[in-house]
């Protein structure tokens, strides 16, 4: 028996996004007021776990730092 299976569609991906280091720290800035800092977030998954708000947080916060050049 065959099976007909759907193809995957292209997608387009948008124009890229230049971020300024002012626009970046202000994105850091919000995330710090609302979830704390890289290291507060890492040692709270290192011993009790992130919500999944936390971990999105987490991940750009990490984002932010490789814009950053850190």
């Amino acid at each position: 028996m065959t099976a007909a299976l759907a193809s995957p569609q292209a997608r387009r991906i948008g124009k890229p996004i230049m971020l300024t280091l002012g626009e970046i720290r202000e994105q850091r800035d919000t995330i710090e007021r609302t979830f704390g800092t890289r290291e507060s977030l890492e040692d709270k998954r290192d011993i009790i776990g992130l919500t999944l708000d936390e971990r999105i947080a987490l991940r750009n916060l990490e984002d932010l730092d490789y814009l950053e050049g850190c």
